[in-house]
């Protein structure tokens, strides 16, 4: 179904924050993973920029990098907020364990101590908040853990890569399989690959965190099948 105007459901945007398309980025990110802005709804810049009370150009800036991160894409007929896809998600993480394999090959060798001691620190609260069933502090150790690793790359290219990649995946998981499997084994595993970059082994942190990544999309694989199962 095509809606021309924004959900009435979408807040103003606070204009005295820093980064006014950071926030509109920000809000409409949400909102898709909320699905206050449903999937194939095609995206107003009008519509939006008077929903959020801002002008024009930082939604169009947002939909822009939302574009460029994958979570809308354009047609002939406009932006619209991407569909569930099965492919779609497999492809996501294939493209990030491509850039976080790069990025924990060259934290290995570039992170200096104060980085290596955040990551293991990081890592180590990412199994303690997995143990206590506290999921929303996992989901903050978690990205916290994969953006130090591509911080610690030293490589503000790859940086944004891995940002943009872990942003779709991120977003497409909330969304589209909001429950998956072993949070507890996914944050020992950070635990491994902190002490590989910590070790200076470039070639176990990359292919630790290659399979890590792989086992994340395969969980999030079965999850969309069992759910797609049970909704027959």
């Amino acid at each position: 179904m095509v809606i021309h105007e924004a959900p009435s459901t979408l807040e103003p945007i606070d204009l005295h924050r820093h980064s006014l398309t950071e926030q509109v980025y920000d809000a409409i990110r949400d909102a898709i993973v909320s699905k206050a802005l449903p999937p194939g709804i095609r995206l107003s810049e009008a519509a939006l920029a008077e929903k959020f009370g801002v002008s024009k150009t930082p939604v169009r800036e947002a939909l822009l990098r939302l574009g460029a991160v994958g979570l809308v894409e354009s047609e002939a007929s406009g932006t619209r907020v991407v569909t569930p896809s099965r492919d779609r998600i497999r492809h996501a993480y294939e493209v990030r364990g491509g850039h976080e394999f790069t990025a924990a090959r060259l934290a290995a060798a570039r992170a200096g101590r104060r980085e290596v001691a955040t990551l293991q620190r990081v890592a180590e609260q990412s199994v303690v908040s997995a143990e206590a069933g506290d999921a929303l502090g996992f989901r903050e150790f978690d990205a916290r853990f994969h953006r130090g690793v591509a911080g610690a790359a030293s490589n503000p290219l790859l940086t944004q890569l891995v940002e943009n990649s872990f942003s779709l995946t991120w977003a497409l998981r909330r969304r589209d399989v909001p429950v998956t499997g072993d949070s507890i084994d996914c944050a020992r595993q950070h635990v491994s690959i902190a002490g590989a970059i910590r070790e200076h082994e470039a070639q176990r942190a990359s292919m630790e965190m290659l399979a890590h990544i792989e086992k994340v999309m395969n969980m999030v694989l079965d999850a969309l099948k069992d759910e797609a199962q049970t909704a027959v």
